[in-house]
């Protein structure tokens, strides 16, 4: 599962389907609780803007002649690039994108509801004459556009990569994230605002971020500020920005309140109606709580799920994915106001819980006095006994990688979840955080590692790219000791 969306008691999301050739369908949770595919194969939802891709729907409330709402939704087909519009009860999806002249040219990601609910915001990417070109762009709902290639308009472009495009609840201005090569958007981000028009978008300026600063995540708070994640402190944390002026710190933490941007939409905080923030936040893993603005108060909600991703709210319901060191990742509802945690729909742990660790977090000395947070996994199968003669040990890896990586939760163990990926003749595996290098986090595992466990004959290697990027969290370190084959 991944990137659920919520409107009332419906709940979307995209989930991979392994079994069907490896596409990825998008279902539907209805108030009644029965879930549904809505694509059948060989239909297959998924974005390639940045490569990396990201969040490739989103549900978009609709009216017919009798002005009943209803709900369709939109998503990129994984085959062609192309927006579809998917109506609700209508059997066939109808493209909202022109057909491009080489196979996957235009793509489109990160898509965002115009206030008009007449058109959506999206990010595309645009491959012609061997090059990249990027832009935000408003797709209209009608359908012109996918045999008209001028009804999509172009609203801005002239940056590497593009994220986050969010309009102003009364459509006068539109705010989105821009950076460019070579940094990544944890080195620095631009959250730039400029006056939505019919002609495009004018008298557009960078109202926070930089070479120095990653912003992230706008959000509108009403029609002149915007809470956003911004690392000027060195974590990720909440700022309130007006449209002018200095933006101000929500709650000042040395804590991240937003995982690394891997991926365009993934989002760790959500505005509520009554103007409370839902919000992810934390070191080794992100964990649920709620932000009064007015109170300035942060309660905690209680639940033994400890990791957590893909947030998101209409307003009143929230929805996430969560899971925990025996469970895995689940679709839950969050109540904000009693502060409880509802499974919607779960999943299978596809290993015996017996042969999973309980993480425990160890906090680690790092370069010129940082801290490195970090999870430890420490050996767990029931065949083996600790009674007897040590193995025969081939050595130990710590891998660096140079850039943070995302908090995944199931085929990688980062985080205190169940993973299933490294578990097998893995000695310790550990999830580091802190605001040092990736190479100072693996340095500092690896020692201590050496400390705490008993050291094999082989010496340590160290594997991965050689030129490390500076982050101030999300990196992962891992150290494995391995015994050798029979």
């Amino acid at each position: 599962m991944a990137y659920p969306s919520v409107l009332g008691e419906e709940v979307w999301w995209e989930e991979y389907r392994p079994g069907e050739e490896g596409r990825t369908t998008l279902v539907r949770r209805d108030a009644d609780g029965t879930v549904r595919d809505l694509l059948p194969a060989p239909w297959s939802v998924g974005t390639r803007v940045h490569e990396y891709g990201g969040r490739s729907h989103l549900p978009v409330p609709r009216r017919d002649d009798k002005a009943i709402a209803r709900v369709g939704v939109v998503f990129a087909n994984a085959e062609d690039q192309r927006l579809y519009l998917l109506e609700r009860g209508a059997k066939d999806p109808v493209p909202l994108t022109p057909e491009p002249e080489a196979p996957g040219a235009l793509r489109y990601a990160d898509p965002a509801l115009g206030a008009d609910g007449r058109q959506l915001l999206c990010v595309r990417e645009q491959h012609v004459d061997g090059g990249v070109r990027r832009s935000i762009v408003a797709v209209p709902l009608s359908g012109r556009g996918g045999h008209d290639p001028s009804a999509i308009r172009e609203l801005v472009s002239g940056a590497h990569f593009y994220a986050s495009p969010t309009v102003s609840p009364d459509g006068t201005h539109l705010a989105y994230v821009r950076w460019n090569h070579p940094r990544m958007p944890w080195d620095g981000t631009e959250l730039r605002v400029g006056e939505l028009t019919e002609n495009g978008l004018l008298g557009e300026y960078t109202l926070k971020g930089g070479v120095d600063e990653s912003v992230l995540a706008p959000v509108w708070a009403d029609d002149s500020t915007l809470y956003v994640a911004s690392d000027w402190p060195g974590f990720w944390n909440l700022y309130q920005a007006g449209l002018k002026g200095q933006a101000i710190a929500l709650y000042p933490a040395e804590e991240e309140f937003h995982s690394p941007p891997w991926r365009l939409g993934e989002r760790c905080f959500r505005l509520l109606d009554d103007g409370r923030i839902v919000t992810l936040h934390g070191d080794t893993a992100m964990r649920p709580s709620v932000y009064d603005p007015d109170t300035l108060d942060l309660e905690p909600v209680g639940t033994d799920l400890t990791a957590w991703s893909h947030l998101d709210s209409d307003g009143t319901s929230v929805v996430a994915l969560a899971a925990s060191a025996d469970t895995a990742p689940c679709l839950v509802r969050l109540d904000p106001d009693r502060r409880t945690v509802e499974v919607l729909v779960g999943s299978d742990v596809p290993v015996d819980p017996a042969y999973l660790p309980v993480p425990r977090t160890e906090t680690l000395p790092g370069r010129y006095g940082a801290t490195v947070h970090a999870n430890v996994y420490p050996p767990t199968n029931p065949e083996v006994s600790s009674e007897g003669p040590a193995p025969t040990w081939c050595g130990r890896t710590a891998a660096r990688w140079g850039r943070p990586r995302a908090r995944w939760t199931w085929s990688r163990p980062t985080s205190p979840a169940v993973g299933s990926a490294s578990w097998t003749w893995t000695t310790a595996v550990r999830r580091a955080t802190g605001a040092p290098t990736a190479s100072a986090c693996t340095s500092s595992g690896a020692r201590w590692t050496s400390r705490t466990a008993p050291p094999p004959p082989e010496p340590w290697w160290s594997r991965g790219w050689p030129t490390p990027s500076v982050w101030p969290s999300g990196a992962r370190a891992r150290a494995d000791s391995r015994p050798c084959s029979p």
